[in-house]
């Protein structure tokens, strides 16, 4: 009995004539693999911008693409054309967009001002104003929440999906700064300003400061 490979004659079942495991008349060496390499041809379009752009963001829902500078520029992400603008009333220093998955909303963020967008009829619902002077914007995914630092503030603002405030004190002169959320653990961490050297947790669920590192 020859095993699974019943058909081999010669007496040495493995070595380098017989083709160790394999019978040799079902593999030859002029086997070999080619990498055909195709090359592809782009072609592009220059789309005419806003002024003071600093931020673009794609929100699949809606197949819109988002420019924000000192209002909003909307493009249609199949077509690749202009189909919109949306008016930022107030607006100074622009920040950042954020599309928040939850509430299904945009948010753009300027110095003072966070402005909450409709992306599907391209409109803005609702400002929310504050004197501190905003750093940057982030979204917890898991409920919704929008975040907002302050780079002359030891304040953290809590948007929760249905517009209510929540603030988050954290210690004197501990202005806050890059924030990044864990979804997994549910909590936001936030930088504080040079010389402080600390990293801040807030919970997720709590909307509370959770720990310091």
């Amino acid at each position: 009995y020859q095993g699974p490979f019943w058909g081999s004659t010669t007496s040495v079942p493995f070595g380098p004539t017989s083709g160790g495991q394999f019978s040799l008349i079902q593999f030859t060496q002029s086997f070999n693999l080619i990498n055909n390499i195709i090359s592809n041809t782009y072609s592009h379009n220059d789309l005419g911008g806003i002024p003071g752009m600093v931020d673009i963001i794609y929100v699949q829902p809606s197949e819109s693409i988002f420019v924000l500078g000192t209002n909003i520029l909307v493009f249609d992400s199949i077509l690749g054309s202009a189909k919109s603008s949306i008016s930022l009333i107030g607006n100074t220093n622009s920040i950042s967009l954020c599309y928040n998955l939850v509430s299904s909303y945009l948010f753009a963020l300027s110095r003072n001002l966070l402005y909450k967008i409709d992306p599907f009829i391209n409109q803005v619902i609702a400002t929310f104003s504050f004197t501190n002077n905003a750093y940057a914007i982030s979204l917890n995914s898991n409920n919704g929440d929008i975040y907002i630092s302050f780079k002359n503030s030891n304040s953290i603002y809590i948007y929760d999906i249905f517009s209510n405030l929540h603030v988050v004190t954290t210690g004197a002169g501990q202005y806050t700064l890059d924030m990044a959320f864990n979804s997994f653990e549910n909590n936001m961490y936030i930088s504080t300003s040079q010389g402080n050297n600390l990293v801040l947790s807030i919970s997720g669920s709590g909307r509370s400061l959770q720990s310091s590192y």
